[in-house]
């Protein structure tokens, strides 16, 4: 499948969007492909890399409020809202009946916190030595990447016997796969911070890929640098960098913010549905940033002349204009929000 099938393909899957947003989707996707073509990937190796164009549309669809929905669609909407509120009311009322039972309830949620305190801490160790890309993949956890002390990749995480993880180390790539085997509940509020969440220390001399995927977890890499690629992946909640460095950066967010400090790639796509994107001191000669419902603010290392700018928002302001002339590349696109990036020329 080449770029405009592709591209084609994911417009006939998402048509059910408002045509500014479908238009802004594809132009999206197309200037992904085309960035990737552009550092010396064939035109196929460039679409395979953007992976099941149903899978991708799936996740623009969920993504977008109300993308699914037809009139039918928001009509039964409201009538399940409608029932939910219905039990809410129930729910209170039934909970007014029963305040007698309030202390052997609070004793009961003491228990189950006890319950809950019986996870055990674990650590996976990998030699850096041929590994070529670090992959995780967390359930309703935050992923931390940090720079570690030692020459090991080392995982450390927190289970129990409602949780499944998976270590793999095989042909270059050391992986952690992590599934709840029960739905999150009431008593994880009182859990620790640490015991949901994954920590990678990464040697300094790691030169490689780390792909971080979290479904309800905020991503977080500090300190990193020289990687191939870094993608960081996560649904309601934020990715946050600080100090990394990387020669192509693919962040991805629904529902939350993406915040960049002091980083340093030749290619930044950086992608919030419901969140704002916001950065200091990024080094980039290509940078991509969209967001649906929120603000991009930031400061950009570099002279404004050096780029080619293009900037748009459909209710909000935009500083810069947009401006050819530039060999480096901006692109900023927004729908509900204001763009205001400076720029800072790091010889002056």
């Amino acid at each position: 499948m080449n770029k405009e099938q592709y591209l084609e393909r994911l417009e006939s899957l998402i048509h059910t969007l408002p045509a500014a947003e479908r238009r802004r989707m594809i132009g999206f996707y197309r200037r992904m492909i085309e960035d990737k073509m552009a550092r010396g990937e064939t035109e196929q190796q460039a679409v395979a890399e953007m992976g099941d164009v149903s899978l991708l549309a799936q996740k623009i669809l969920t993504e977008y409020p109300g993308g699914r929905r037809s009139g039918a669609g928001r009509i039964a909407g409201i009538a399940v809202a409608s029932f939910f509120a219905i039990l809410i009311i129930a729910g209170f009322v039934f909970h007014g009946l029963n305040l007698r039972y309030q202390e052997g309830a609070y004793q009961n949620a003491q228990a189950g916190v006890q319950n809950s305190e019986t996870m055990e801490q674990k650590t996976e160790t990998a030699p850096v030595s041929g590994i070529t890309k670090i992959d995780v993949d967390a359930q309703n956890k935050e992923v931390v990447v940090e720079r570690g002390g030692s020459d090991q990749i080392v995982f450390t995480y927190w289970t129990d016997s409602n949780q499944s993880f998976t270590f793999s180390n095989q042909s270059g790539v050391v992986s952690l796969m992590n599934r709840d085997r029960e739905s999150w509940n009431f008593f994880d509020f009182f859990r620790s911070r640490s015991r949901t969440q994954v920590h990678v220390a990464v040697p300094e001399s790691y030169a490689g890929e780390i792909y971080l995927h979290s479904s309800n977890g905020k991503v977080t890499v500090d300190n990193v640098a020289q990687l191939t690629r870094l993608t960081c992946d996560t649904s309601n909640s934020s990715v946050r960098l600080n100090q990394v460095e990387a020669d192509e950066m693919v962040l991805d967010t629904s529902n939350g913010p993406i915040q960049m400090n002091d980083v340093i790639a030749s290619s930044v796509s950086a992608r919030s549905s419901n969140g704002s994107v916001s950065f200091s001191n990024l080094s980039c000669p290509d940078i991509t940033l969209d967001t649906s419902n929120g603000s991009i603010r930031g400061n950009i290392l570099g002279k404004e002349t050096d780029y080619t700018i293009r900037t748009d928002t459909s209710n909000g302001k935009c500083t810069p204009q947009s401006r050819s002339g530039g060999s480096k590349k901006l692109d900023a696109d927004t729908s509900n929000g204001s763009i205001s990036i400076t720029f800072s020329d790091s010889n002056s």
